[in-house]
């Protein structure tokens, strides 16, 4: 029986190494490089779009930056445009079922879209920051 119970300790203790090592890859700069190149080809390929990103960057604990992204179908016919986001999220309540927005930086944004009845909406941004306390996950409405 005790080799049962110590048998499922390992394998329960080599399960979490290996989510630990995962999540501690994904902040490395080379892997979310690799990350990056593959999100945009399967996005591009997928929807038939021209997609570019400059720069991606996770930071710990989850510090999300974009930089020079374009979105469209050709330099005319823009999506979106960004010059620069900032998404950072705090995690002291994900366990309560809540995400803290603390911070989100959007620069140099520009949107154009289109729909088949011909409605059509263009937006350009400068600096837009936005703060939101808490977002509660448990509520549905």
């Amino acid at each position: 029986m005790k080799r049962v119970v110590a048998y499922i300790g390992k394998v329960l203790l080599a399960g979490l190494l290996l989510v630990l090592l995962l999540v501690t890859l994904c902040y490395l700069p080379p892997v979310q490089r690799y990350l990056k190149d593959q999100a945009i080809d399967y996005l591009a390929e997928e929807h038939q779009l021209h997609l570019e990103l400059q720069e991606f960057r996770l930071a710990f604990p989850l510090k999300l930056s974009l930089k020079q992204l374009y979105c469209g179908n050709t330099p005319q016919d823009t999506l979106i445009a960004l010059k620069s986001l900032q998404i950072q999220l705090g995690l002291n309540k994900l366990f309560q079922q809540e995400w803290g927005i603390e911070k989100l930086n959007l620069q140099g944004g520009r949107l154009n879209w289109r729909d088949s009845s011909g409605l059509w909406m263009e937006a350009t941004l400068g600096n837009l920051h936005l703060q939101a306390n808490r977002i509660n996950l448990k509520k549905r409405q």
